[in-house]
């Protein structure tokens, strides 16, 4: 099958040619000459209809793919190998069984052939370096993507033992074994303790009763629970719980958020993640005045014993402590909140949405700004994220996505293909407002281990604003399904009206993105519920802009009340970007933005909701409560 395989994809060889040809010429024609999506062909068959097949990639001089498919490639042709390919007797055996099917043998050698591509000294830090280490931008994610389904195969998605895996003469002539692999991999993880005797596990303190929380007793000695971490970490999770991390600059916003989780009759544990230590003592007995004015259960989880120090000190800033937050927290089944997203409705609802029940994660879009784009660089360097020709022909066609046909295929998830759609095709570069995610952290491990690996590398970094595209680019190309809201975000405040001769415009300003229903209930928002969020930003606005909020609002302290007044919830407005788009405003430090609706505009297809009494009422006391 594999041969066979391999003789079909000379064919596809020069797929990628294509691809650039079709950047260089087409970014007019819908950036790389994009056409209109299909559903994907799922499975192997190779009586389908060829122009229904799968294109891929080639894989990279550096892919541990490349130097795999060419050693079994040769076994088999019985062709001579290159001079500088050394294969021992056993790894001889294993290559030419490879299409048996043993997943032990076969990812003995692929962990050995990361080693070998690269060199025993390869490590994902040397990715994460602002450097020249390696030529191109695509080098580093193509590698950091094809490590983490590796691992994905062979251990996360397995019953394999990790020391079974190393167990294999390349391995012992060279002393690597699990854990080595381990730390190369994720060199976040901390490295300097005794790991025959003490366990990689975080500090879980317990606001709410005063007091640290016992770690588990586990059946596994340290060293057996520490070498295959991901998985014994992931067996562990349990129960439902809300997460968010922050700053201790940030903890107001917590206290605001709280106070509205307490009038929801929240009863679901809220578990604060912080990775550097930021929360000390003096803050724990801050939170503890705060909480037992409540009855809600908030817990402080310390990853600074779990992570590497430099590592932290370096990499783990702002948006990327959401990744740590995700992936360390103790629950199974998660709602991450930012410490400004505000629910408006009982928090456990969100579990019951059946999209996030079938996909096991769940995102709301992003504001719809059509002017917003992608880079083409940033666009072309996904396509090295996807799997390779060789990855496919090794372990199986199962990708989600190919980005390397003109008319490109996907499989059919719910609104996720508009999300690929709006970014492959379109380029548009907001999709996803991560602020409040729903995710099952046992079936979603894996995807978004992948998500925080894109997000460390610098050449992601300077794609995407933060982590939110990384919350459906990460399961997207490790082949995991999720799902995004229906209903596009939109404005909610007061209504501003003016009469035309033949309409009457409609108008709503606010800097916060707000989440709703299809009845147009709305779900939650993101920025707080005062008018402007940002501390100090009459002050910052009045030095940046004088004349014009001078003339607006007279002087800083009318500024100062009317940011610090609450939302008031009369109406709410999709914005169609055809017709009425969100507008940046430059009050509340350029947060701001605006939407106008025409009414009486005969084929108007604009969303304009007047909310009814019990509606305000309801949205205005929890913005009151958050305000106060």
């Amino acid at each position: 099958m594999v041969l066979h395989k391999m003789k079909r994809s000379f064919l596809r060889r020069f797929c990628i040619l294509l691809s650039v040809i079709l950047i260089v010429t087409t970014v007019s024609q819908q950036l790389y000459g994009y056409g209109t999506s299909q559903m994907s062909i799922e499975g192997n068959d190779d009586l389908m209809n060829p122009t229904d097949k799968l294109e891929y990639r080639d894989a990279l001089s550096k892919s541990p793919f490349r130097l795999l498919y060419h050693k079994i490639d040769g076994l088999l042709r019985k062709t001579e190998l290159d001079s500088d390919i050394d294969i021992s007797q056993n790894e001889r055996a294993l290559l030419s069984s490879w299409d048996q099917g043993n997943k032990l043998n076969q990812c003995k050698l692929l962990f050995s052939s990361v080693y070998e591509s690269e060199s025993l000294n390869w490590s994902n830090q040397q990715l994460f370096e602002e450097s020249e280490n390696y030529e191109g931008y695509d080098v580093s994610p193509s590698l950091i993507s094809e490590r983490m389904r590796i691992y994905n195969y062979c251990i996360l998605q397995s019953m394999l033992n990790v020391k079974d895996l190393f167990d294999f003469d390349f391995f012992k002539q060279k002393n690597i074994d699990a854990w080595d692999y381990q730390v190369r991999m994720f060199p976040f993880l901390r490295q300097d303790f005794d790991k025959e005797n003490q366990y990689l596990y975080p500090e879980i303190f317990d606001i709410s009763n005063n007091e640290m929380v016992s770690k588990p007793k586990l059946k596994l000695t340290p060293l057996e629970f520490n070498r295959d971490f991901w998985r014994q970490y992931k067996t562990l999770a349990k129960g439902k719980g809300i997460v968010t991390t922050l700053h201790s600059k940030e903890l107001d916003f917590f206290y605001r958020q709280l106070k509205v989780l307490q009038k929801l009759d929240n009863k679901l544990p809220i578990y604060i993640v912080s990775s550097d230590g930021d929360i000390t003592d003096n803050h724990k007995n801050e939170l503890f005045t705060q909480v037992k004015e409540t009855t809600q259960q908030v817990y402080v989880v310390g990853c600074s014993q779990i992570l590497n120090p430099s590592f932290s000190q370096k990499h783990l800033k702002s948006f990327l402590n959401k990744w740590v937050a995700i992936l360390f927290n103790p629950l199974e089944e998660v709602i991450f909140m930012d410490a400004d997203a505000v629910p408006l409705i009982s928090v456990e609802d969100y579990f019951k949405y059946e999209d996030y029940k079938e996909s096991g994660l769940y995102v709301f879009k992003d504001r719809v700004m059509p002017h917003k784009l992608a880079t083409e660089r940033c666009i072309a360097m996904l396509h090295f994220v996807e799997p390779s020709a060789e990855e496919n022909s090794l372990l199986g066609e199962n990708s989600m996505v190919s980005t390397c046909k003109s008319v490109k295929t996907i499989k059919k998830t719910l609104m996720a293909k508009g999300v690929y759609d709006n970014f492959f095709e379109k380029a548009h570069l907001h999709q996803v407002d991560s602020g409040l995610v729903i995710l099952n952290r046992k079936k979603k491990l894996n995807a978004m281990l992948m998500s925080f690996l894109l997000h460390l590398l610098p050449e992601t970094q300077v794609c995407f604003h933060g982590d939110k595209e990384l919350f459906w680019i990460g399961p997207l190309f490790m082949d995991e399904p999720f799902s995004v809201h229906p209903t596009d975000p939109g404005l909610a405040g007061q209504i501003f009206v003016r009469n035309n001769e033949n309409e009457v415009q409609n108008q709503i300003c606010s800097s916060q993105i707000v989440h709703s229903d299809l009845n147009h209930n709305i779900l939650w928002v993101n920025g707080g519920l005062k008018v402007c969020k940002v501390r100090d930003s009459e002050v910052n606005d009045f030095s940046s802009f004088p004349d014009y909020f001078r003339q607006r609002y007279k002087d800083e302290n009318n500024l100062k009340s009317l940011y610090n007044a609450p939302l008031y919830f009369e109406g709410l407005i999709i914005p169609n970007p055809s017709s009425s788009p969100w507008f940046q405003t430059r009050e509340c430090s350029m947060f701001a933005y605006c939407s106008t609706v025409s009414i009486g505009n005969e084929g108007n297809k604009d969303t304009f909701i007047r909310f009814n009494h019990d509606q305000s009422e309801r949205y205005n006391s929890i913005a009151a409560l958050w305000s106060s």
